[in-house]
């Protein structure tokens, strides 16, 4: 050492060791040089994984072990932890490594900037699973048919390249991606945060305490459920995670109609909640009489305590029944009073038709929320009968709710027994405005007497009728013994511009080398 020069840092001494390997080219003294020099010979080397020229220097694998053997200070110091993640992706990249258990002070993403930029992403992304299974997170092809066991909290796309697992509490990890990758993170506990980043997507996920308004908050295998009481009267909501899905029906669905197209790209940015079922007469009436007591409701307002045309045929099953004869308007006059109810409430509304048909579709893009295609739209269509209730099996009446399977989110009777008004103006050729794709759209309009969307088909109604794409409208006003509703609740219905375009712009797709 030179009289009057620093004593070198206890990271630069620790890192001049560890870079002692000869190597098959010059080195220039500073150490962030030698670094840059070192990350750039791995970029040329990672072009072609397993390659020769990577095997005989053997520099991908000793990057590998030498960064590993770095503490966390000198991964995450200020004037080298770019290159360290840089170096390792690339390094990983060319021993084509599966799945990396990430340094702890790694910078993540640098680490992920490098895997997208050396690794060609493949023109249509692939869907993955993400769920709980006891004391594991799971990350799968949605292809799969997932555990029974499984609850599922999540959905995003990946390409050829590597997505990022971060939970807290646990160590990080990097995955290679294919149309056939799997992957597992043990957990110790159920984690405060997880961060799961792909080049198409990311999941952020952060644990929650039960809301205020809700007597119960669970998770199973549909997901998570809330639930809440009125007059000993039993009200559950389904939590529907955000996501972007096809809107609209393809052109080889049978009993498809002309404004159900073109199909097209829909974000739903914010997950919300949403009844698992119609609301029942027994739901109605508890609502409505408590709101009289409490005079938040006048005798001439039109809301009564049984706005339906069907009874229960036994008194055990009284009021599990949908009802069937509210007009869109006293469908919004019920979610005012029920906020008005339910102190600090998750704000009741009407789901736009965007959110309902996310809803429906619970991550599928078929004719039915099972997966199933319609195969018979005027008649006794073989899916639908495990689905919904409809024209040729309904008895020509409502039936009771949660009687056929559920969607994936829990949610009952989607298909079939009772149009659900949506919030939306009725607008027929809508999907030719967002053919290139939307987020949180919807048609508003300030009429009262406007013609406003239905969904879901009903049971006097064919199985065309009961199409996840279908599309109808009925007058605000019209009170019919076809139409129901569903109660949703917990994120603000986004309005559209005063000329009708949608507030928000196509989401972009994230090409090579951008970011996440």
């Amino acid at each position: 050492m030179e009289e009057g020069e620093a004593p070198a840092e206890p990271w630069r001494r620790r890192l001049g060791r560890s870079l002692a390997l000869p190597l098959v080219f010059n080195l220039p003294l500073d150490f962030k040089k030698i670094l840059q020099s070192v990350v750039d010979r791995l970029r040329q080397v990672a072009k072609q994984p397993g390659g020769a020229e990577g095997e005989q220097t053997g520099l991908p694998k000793w990057f590998a072990a030498m960064v590993n053997r770095l503490s966390p200070a000198m991964h995450a110091e200020g004037s080298i932890k770019e290159l360290l993640a840089q170096g390792l992706a690339l390094a990983h990249t060319w021993l084509e490594t599966q799945r990396v258990v990430m340094p702890v002070g790694m910078d993540h993403e640098a680490f992920d900037r490098e895997s997208r930029a050396v690794i060609d992403l493949v023109p249509d992304p692939i869907p993955f699973e993400v769920g709980l299974h006891h004391n594991e997170l799971l990350v799968f092809p949605a292809t799969e048919r997932p555990l029974t066991s499984l609850v599922p909290i999540g959905r995003l796309r990946a390409g050829h390249g590597r997505f990022q697992i971060d939970a807290s509490g646990q160590q990080a990890i990097s995955v290679l991606c294919d149309k056939d990758t799997k992957t597992t993170l043990a957990l110790n506990k159920l984690p405060a945060r997880v961060r799961i980043e792909t080049p198409y997507d990311r999941l952020h996920l952060a644990s929650m305490e039960r809301p205020g308004w809700a007597s119960r908050l669970w998770s199973d295998q549909f997901g998570m459920a809330a639930e809440f009481v009125i007059r000993d009267v039993l009200f559950v909501l389904r939590w529907i995670p955000p996501g972007t899905f096809w809107m609209g029906s393809p052109e080889s669905e049978l009993g498809r109609a002309d404004w159900e197209r073109p199909q097209h790209e829909v974000t739903i940015s914010e997950g919300f909640w949403m009844g698992e079922t119609p609301v029942t007469q027994s739901q109605w009436a508890a609502i409505v009489e408590v709101g009289m007591a409490k005079k938040l409701i006048t005798k001439d307002s039109g809301l009564k305590p049984k706005p339906s045309g069907f009874s229960s045929e036994r008194i055990e099953d009284q009021g599990k029944p949908p009802v069937e004869q509210v007009s869109w308007n006293q469908r919004t006059a019920i979610c005012q009073v029920l906020d008005q109810l339910m102190e600090n409430g998750p704000g009741f509304r009407l789901p736009t038709e965007a959110q309902w048909e996310h809803a429906c579709r619970a991550g599928t893009q078929s004719a039915f929320n099972d997966g199933s295609d319609c195969t018979l739209p005027d008649g006794l269509d073989p899916a639908l009968l495990q689905l919904g209730w409809f024209d040729k099996i309904s008895y020509a009446r409502t039936q009771y709710v949660k009687q056929k399977r559920s969607n994936r989110w829990g949610l009952y009777d989607m298909h079939g027994n009772v149009w659900e008004r949506c919030a939306d103006a009725w607008v027929e050729n809508v999907y030719v405005r967002r053919k290139e794709g939307v987020i949180d759209p919807v048609e508003d309009s300030n009429s009262d007497s406007a013609s406003r969307v239905v969904r879901g088909g009903s049971w006097s109604y064919r199985a065309r009728s009961c199409l996840a794409a279908f599309r109808g409208h009925w007058s605000s006003g019209l009170v019919w013994t076809h139409n129901g509703l569903r109660l949703s609740a917990g994120q603000g219905v986004v309005r559209a511009e005063p000329n009708g375009a949608e507030r928000t712009s196509k989401p972009k797709r994230r090409s090579r080398g951008g970011g996440t």
